[in-house]
């Protein structure tokens, strides 16, 4: 199985890779498909209704205070935020894979609810819950 997930847009009716990087995921995935071959896709449509940068501001920095507190790795620390809040993309269902979507590709409620999640930790941390 060959998995990729692409940033695209529509212009003038046809889907297309948002950017020049976009573009060479998609270039290099194509070339490693057989020809003829079924695809399995999965298309969302964020609305333009993503996270603000004072929500990507603040749960970033939550987590490196979690991060500190803990002594854990910040990015180990990020993956479990993430991953308890659901932020990921089913990748394949055999076998079962999933892929852990950037923050900054997360609408507000999803930033809203990292930003809780990491509330109730630090609520736990400092015992003022």
């Amino acid at each position: 199985m060959i998995d990729s997930f692409i940033k695209m847009k529509i212009v003038n009716g046809v889907l297309t890779p948002s950017t020049k990087f976009d573009q060479r995921k998609y270039d290099l995935f194509i070339k490693a498909i057989p020809p003829k071959e079924d695809l399995e896709v999965y298309i969302t449509y964020t609305e333009g209704k993503l996270g603000t940068l004072a929500q990507l501001a603040k749960v970033h920095a939550m987590i490196h205070e979690i991060s500190d507190f803990t002594k854990q790795d910040f990015f180990l620390v990020k993956n479990s935020i993430k991953e308890a809040c659901g932020l990921y993309n089913i990748s394949s269902t055999t076998p079962y894979t999933k892929t852990l979507k950037s923050f900054g590709d997360c609408s507000i409620e999803e930033l809203g609810t990292a930003i809780a999640k990491c509330d109730e930790i630090l609520g736990i941390i400092y015992a003022t819950n």
